[in-house]
């Protein structure tokens, strides 16, 4: 059967490319531009159950690209302090390809997917940091992230046609997340002498969230929360 026949290897195909741009406003101002674009196909098989049986193997494929733009205006204000404000944006489309085989579950298993990933980012930030004497520096920054996700799945039978019977409920359903977070970070130090340096730091991030892929019926087509740190 097509569903249980693959080689036992992984294709991967990318490119990508950067620019880095620093322009020098005045003496005292510089603005940093910072570009990328990376695009990728990976092709694999994967045993799903790990056993000797030839059941519960997944032919995948993963169409993906990704830009972002960060601009960053660098200040420094007096002497002893230093500022950055910024702002971020990234999109990534991804396409899922894929064909499961899962005739252990109790009603078998066999749908094709290719489903459409949608995920883009935009961020505000800034930092700023004192040294109000010599040996000591004072650091705090913030950072504002919104994100949005959506996953649309596709349930076929393996002709790529026909709906699969139980999870053809699914076909054209999109899940979404949309999410924001306000991260920040404070540090204070204080060098005692060239080899030694004291310091206490706080700060918060997190792991975005995002949309379950494997769902079984529209009601688990839904976001989960990210992770905070």
């Amino acid at each position: 059967l097509v569903g249980t026949q693959g080689p036992d290897e992984s294709t991967f195909e990318g490119w990508g490319i950067a620019a880095n741009i620093d322009v020098d406003l005045s003496e005292w101002a510089q603005l940093q531009s910072i570009t990328a674009y990376r695009e990728w196909n990976l092709d694999f098989f994967a045993d799903d159950d790990l056993s000797p049986a030839s059941i519960g193997l997944g032919e995948n494929r993963l169409d993906y690209w990704f830009w972002s733009q960060e601009l960053r205006l660098n200040l420094a204000v007096h002497d002893t302090v230093d500022l950055t404000f910024g702002g971020y944006y990234s999109d990534t489309p991804t396409t899922y390809f894929t064909f499961q085989d899962i005739r252990y579950a109790v009603i078998p298993l066999q749908f094709q997917g290719n489903d459409p990933v949608n995920a883009d980012n935009w961020a505000i930030f800034g930092t700023g940091i004192w040294n109000p004497i010599d040996p000591l520096t004072i650091t705090a920054g913030l950072r504002y992230t919104e994100e949005h996700k959506d996953y649309t799945f596709f349930r076929k039978q393996q002709d790529g046609i026909t709906l699969n019977p139980f999870l053809g409920a699914l076909d054209g359903v999109t899940g979404v997340y949309d999410g924001s977070q306000l991260d920040y970070r404070l540090s204070v130090d204080y060098r005692f002498s060239p080899e030694v340096l004291a310091y206490v730091t706080t700060a918060t991030g997190f792991k975005g969230g995002g949309i379950g892929p494997r769902p079984f019926n529209p009601a688990q087509a839904r976001g989960f929360d990210p992770e905070e740190l």
